[in-house]
C-alpha cells in the first residue's frame, strides 16, 4: 500500500510528472546528474582555458606523440653475432624449418642441429638472415643466430713456432728415517746387537723393535699369561 501525499497522489505518480530538470543529483552515473536536458560535461583537457590563454578548438589538436614503427628491415644492424665472411665454415646451433611463404623474397633452407655449412652472404636488407650452402649442396637463408663460425686452428705452417713443453718440477722425496734413529753417527753392529737385547722378551722369546712396542708387549695379556704358565 503506497502512502498518499497531501495532494492525494503517491510519490511514484509525483516523480512521473516531475520535469527532469527538477531532479536533484543523487547516487552515481546518470543518477548523479542535476540536469537531464544537457549532455555530459566534456573532459577537462578539452575545455578552453581562457586564463592561461589556451584555446583548443577541436579534439584533433590533442594528439599523442607519433611512434614510428619500422619493418623488420630497420633492424638489419641489430645483431649480436660475430661478423661472418664469405666461404667461412659454419655449424648449425639450432634446427630450423624453412618457411614456404618467407617474406624475404628468397627461399629459406631447412637445417638440422650440428649440420655443417658454408657462409655465402647476409641478406641485402637484413643481417639477421644469412645465405648459406649446406654440406649436401642446398642453398637458402637461415636466421643468423642459428649458426656459428667454426674456428680453425692452423698448426702445420712451417713459420709457426712449435709450443714448448711445459717443464714440471720434479718432486723430490726425502729418504725414510726411523723415528727411533739417533741424530748422531750411525750405530755399529755391536751397538745394534746391544739395543736389540734391550727389547727382547725372554719369557715369550720375542724380539721387539723399539721401546714403545716392548712396553706394550710387557703389559699385554698374552705376556702375563705366559709368565703365570711358566711359574706353575
Amino acid at each position: 500500500n503506497e502512502t498518499e501525499t497531501k495532494q492525494g497522489k503517491t510519490k511514484k505518480e509525483q516523480m512521473s510528472v516531475m520535469p527532469p530538470k527538477l531532479y536533484h543529483g543523487c547516487g552515481r552515473g546518470v543518477f548523479g546528474l542535476k540536469q537531464w536536458d544537457k549532455p555530459l560535461r566534456r573532459p577537462r583537457v578539452l575545455i578552453p582555458d581562457t586564463q592561461q590563454g589556451e584555446n583548443i578548438k577541436s579534439p584533433d589538436a590533442l594528439k599523442s606523440p607519433e611512434i614510428k614503427c619500422g619493418d623488420w628491415a630497420n633492424y638489419a644492424d641489430k645483431t649480436d653475432e660475430v661478423n661472418l665472411i664469405p666461404n667461412q665454415n659454419l655449424v648449425v646451433k639450432y634446427s630450423y624449418k624453412a618457411n614456404a611463404d618467407s617474406p624475404l623474397g628468397e627461399p629459406e633452407l631447412t637445417v638440422t642441429q650440428k649440420d655443417t655449412a658454408v657462409f655465402i652472404s647476409y641478406h641485402q636488407y637484413n643481417n639477421l638472415w644469412s645465405k648459406i650452402r649446406s654440406s649436401d649442396g642446398r642453398v637458402g637463408y637461415v636466421p643468423t643466430s642459428y649458426v656459428m663460425a667454426v674456428e680453425e686452428e692452423v698448426t702445420a705452417l712451417p713459420w709457426l713456432k712449435k709450443p714448448e713443453p711445459v717443464k714440471q718440477e720434479e718432486v723430490q722425496f726425502k729418504p725414510y728415517k726411523s723415528a727411533y734413529a739417533k741424530n748422531g753417527p750411525a750405530e755399529t753392529d755391536a751397538e745394534k746387537e746391544d739395543n736389540l737385547k734391550k727389547y727382547y722378551c725372554d719369557v715369550c722369546q720375542k724380539q721387539l723393535n723399539g721401546p714403545q712396542p716392548f712396553i706394550a708387549h710387557m703389559n699385554s695379556k698374552a705376556h702375563k699369561e705366559e709368565v703365570e704358565a711358566q711359574q706353575d
